[in-house]
């Protein structure tokens, strides 16, 4: 078995394809590492066995209202070249 520190490595991008799929199916949806931090207490209240380590906690459901599609600042305002502060 893989060491505690590697799990994120395959469990994160799992999340994150399932983020998306929840988001395209109109669900709203969050990655809480809470697992990482409150593992016991995560372990008792759901029943996981010791040999199962929460890694993230993913609350999913119908928004109250419509989410929409995310507002996006334009890459030239956030990437940097060559060295930071070098606009794009």
């Amino acid at each position: 078995t893989a060491p505690v520190e590697q799990l994120g490595w395959s469990v994160y991008p799992a999340v994150q394809n399932l983020l998306l799929a929840a988001n395209a199916l109109g669900l709203g949806s969050a990655l809480t590492t809470m697992g990482i931090f409150r593992g016991a207490e995560v372990q008792e209240i759901t029943g996981l066995p010791p040999a199962l380590v929460p890694m993230a906690i993913v609350p999913i459901g119908w928004p109250a209202s419509q989410l929409g599609r995310p507002k996006r600042i334009p890459m030239e305002e956030k990437a940097h070249r060559e060295r930071y502060g070098n606009a794009w």
